[in-house]
């Protein structure tokens, strides 16, 4: 705030506003930086002034903010990551500090679990049926009972029972340990989730078997529900049993067993001895492994992982890389010294159906194009970056021309074609960077990063030109053309968000389809549709 009579003003108002009010309370300047918070909110997210004063707002949240955060009294809904690395969920609404417009005033709660995202079932029920892991999805009826909505074959093989009859008992299976349930339950009711909880059940023959347990809520045909996944470690935990053995039934065990085993010397990570089952799986010859450390073995993560644990990635002989998840546990070795003994987890189907799941949600069915919801969270991660290295981001919005004549003239399943040949032309013609989503019907978005409006209106042209080319095979009759309509405009430097782009990029495709279709029109902020670009 300014250093005259007026600042001081502000500043005073805005002391006792953060000392009256109860609820939690920030205060941001127009650059985004903190500059005030009350006491609730220093204990809702463990803020400390010396480290948070002055911060960007961005820096203290997980992910985007909401788009509608600075647009009045509408709730929204984001995570706050805590000054100890923990994050807690809150809503909140904004408004200024009365008499002082440059001062934002942020109120916030902690926010009860946010709905589920819905799960389409059509896009994956193909994907869990083929799972190598079991998997489960049900619901608390009114009645008090549980109703299965899927089970695959690995989860009725893992119960010991038929299909019809884990059904009918609405998931038959049975906690060895009552209290697990508990925990399990509790987790998810309240719309939390379970990762890797090693839970122990009872099969109808009483023979127990281990398993690690993930579950969380969802939306399943409409319905709310549970999806349990479960992986069957009852080898694993047979094999730390089996560290209580004399040195020489370990050994057998070690040698025979068929999950991958190493030993590693403690500090230096240096492999020590291998199992059978972990040559197999890595590759290498024994008297080569025993030369490598578990380092050796490392490859770099996934480009964009993220989240607390993500998976180790292991490289094997070959060249091939494994996702992997590694349980070890310290050994006293018989020269006196300590090893970790570890058993390696292949968990790379895992990952790649999480990944299929993830991109299912993200993308179009039909084009294989990013979706609606997908672009608008790429834009804000756009639009951060734009007001931190003050760059540009450029908008198109693309219309394919008399596309329902298309339509009415050779079909729906034609006019698929087109929008499907669209988008694998699009894509290569733009940049890895750039970002296409189809909004509905035939229309779609592209986003440019590092892009001004004279390269934007360039790269529209040259995409109009190249999808003018495109030719859809009639069988006997001439191949069926198409052309497209392009509006282009530019995100102006003090937008918040990316809608006031969007609609002059909008207004500008359809003045193009006015003027004849078959074009490229640019307009800039400020401005209505431009005039057509030659």
């Amino acid at each position: 705030m300014p250093g005259d009579g007026r600042g001081d003003l502000a500043a005073e108002r805005l002391r006792a506003l953060l000392l009256s009010a109860a609820v939690p309370v920030a205060a941001v300047d127009d650059a985004g930086c903190l500059i005030g918070w009350n006491q609730p909110l220093a204990d809702l997210a463990g803020l400390d002034p010396e480290r948070d004063g002055g911060r960007l707002l961005i820096d203290l949240v997980d992910g985007a903010l909401p788009r509608d955060l600075w647009r009045g009294p509408v709730e929204v809904r984001f995570t706050l990551i805590r000054g100890d690395g923990g994050h807690v969920a809150v809503r909140g609404r904004a408004s200024r500090l009365e008499g002082h417009p440059e001062v934002r005033l942020l109120w916030l709660d902690a926010a009860p679990p946010a709905p589920p995202a819905p799960v389409d079932p059509h896009q994956i029920r193909h994907l869990l049926e083929r799972a190598p892991v079991a998997v489960d999805i049900g619901r608390l009826g009114e009645d008090g009972r549980r109703h299965v909505l899927f089970v695959n074959d690995r989860m009725v093989e893992l119960a010991g029972t038929s299909r019809d009859a884990y059904v009918a008992k609405g998931g038959n299976v049975t906690y060895a340990d009552e209290k697990q349930r508990e925990v399990v339950e509790a987790a998810v009711a309240g719309g939390g989730e379970v990762r890797d909880l090693a839970v122990a059940f009872r099969d109808p023959q009483g023979r127990v078997y281990w398993t690690l347990m993930s579950g969380s809520e969802i939306v399943f045909e409409g319905q709310r529900a549970a999806i349990t996944w479960l992986y069957d470690i009852s080898e694993v935990r047979r094999a730390e049993q089996a560290l209580r053995m004399s040195e020489r039934k370990f050994r057998d065990m070690f040698q025979n067993h068929g999950a991958i085993m190493f030993l590693a010397e403690r500090g230096s990570g240096r492999i020590a001895d291998v199992n059978a089952a972990a040559l197999a799986f890595y590759g290498y010859p024994a008297d080569v492994f025993l030369t490598l450390s578990v380092r050796d073995l490392e490859a770099p993560s996934r480009p964009g992982t993220s989240g607390d644990s993500p998976p180790l990635r292991h490289r094997l002989a070959s060249g091939e890389v494994r996702d992997v998840e590694i349980r070890s546990t310290p050994i006293a070795m018989p020269d006196g010294s300590t090893a970790d003994f570890a058993i390696v987890n292949d968990v790379t189907v895992r990952q790649r159906l999480e990944a299929e799941l993830k991109r299912t949600a993200a993308t179009d069915p039909l084009t294989g194009a990013f979706n609606r919801r997908h672009f608008f969270e790429r834009a804000d991660l756009e639009l951060r970056r734009l007001r931190r290295t003050a760059t540009t981001l450029a908008v198109l919005m693309l219309d394919v021309d008399r596309f329902k004549v298309i339509n009415d003239t050779f079909g729906h399943d034609l006019g698929d074609e087109v929008l499907r040949r669209l988008t694998a032309v699009t894509r290569q013609t733009l940049r890895e960077t750039d970002e296409l989503a189809r909004f509905g019907g035939e229309e779609f978005a592209l986003l440019l990063p590092d892009t001004d409006s004279a390269k934007a209106f360039e790269t529209a042209e040259r995409l109009r030109r190249i999808l003018a080319l495109v030719e859809i095979d009639l069988g006997d009759a001439e191949p069926l053309r198409f052309t497209v309509s392009i509006g282009v405009s530019i995100v102006g430097p003090e937008e918040e968000t990316i809608e006031p782009a969007l609609k002059r990029a909008d207004q500008a495709l359809y003045r193009a389809k006015r003027e004849g279709r078959d074009r490229v029109v640019l307009s800039t902020p400020g401005r209505a549709a431009g005039a057509l670009q030659d």
